[in-house]
């Protein structure tokens, strides 16, 4: 099964359009992260480190905190 010539025509056509719209994304995403970037030009190493480690640990209950959540003990009961 493959494509004729005009179908993949039409599909470059909609690829190209999509580029050319993505083009005007670009300056607003570098200017999204610019404060985050200054954020982390100005944040000493030492907090930067505990943020990302209090964020490991939220993600980390988030993902197996139902289980701290939940006794089974007392459901059964």
């Amino acid at each position: 099964m493959t494509e004729s010539r005009e179908q993949l025509q039409q599909e470059l056509q909609l690829i190209v359009k999509w580029e050319r719209e993505q083009k005007d994304l670009w300056f607003w995403e570098k200017l999204g992260r610019l404060p985050f970037a200054l954020l982390d030009k100005w944040t000493p190493r030492v907090i930067q480190d505990k943020i990302g480690t209090a964020l490991n640990e939220i993600g980390k209950f988030i993902q197996t905190g139902g289980s701290y959540l939940v006794s089974e003990k007392t459901i059964l009961e």
